[in-house]
């Protein structure tokens, strides 16, 4: 069996999303972690940078932290906020081109980032 024969789980089994062991007995890495396995929320006591960016482009999902270490960047590099914003401003260009249809109605970043 070629690697690119297998499903999107890693496994053979003909259903789309689910992992079974590969013909060479090894288990694929999502069954490795357990099917119920979240990935930890980042802490808030620490600045992140994705929080930051939610910050700069005027968004809600973010702590004190975020805002004072986005604070100081803005202080020592003025041109960051313009950065960003233009960035966002690209993803609701790209979103808008690619389709209602398949765009979400929420920006990539946070949908990325934050889980609901």
């Amino acid at each position: 069996m070629r690697c690119c024969d297998r499903g999107p789980g890693g496994g053979d089994d003909g259903e789309k999303g689910i992992s079974v062991a590969a013909a060479d007995g090894s288990v694929p890495w999502d069954l490795q972690l357990g099917r119920d396995w979240q990935p930890p929320d980042p802490p808030s006591e620490r600045p992140h940078p994705l929080r930051m960016w939610d910050y700069m482009v005027g968004g809600k999902d973010n702590f004190q932290v975020d805002r004072d270490a986005a604070e100081l960047a803005m202080k020592y590099v003025p041109n960051v906020v313009f950065a960003a914003r233009a960035g966002e401003a690209f993803i609701i260009r790209a979103q808008s081109w690619v389709g209602p249809s398949t765009a979400s109605t929420s920006s990539c970043t946070s949908a990325a980032t934050y889980r609901s």
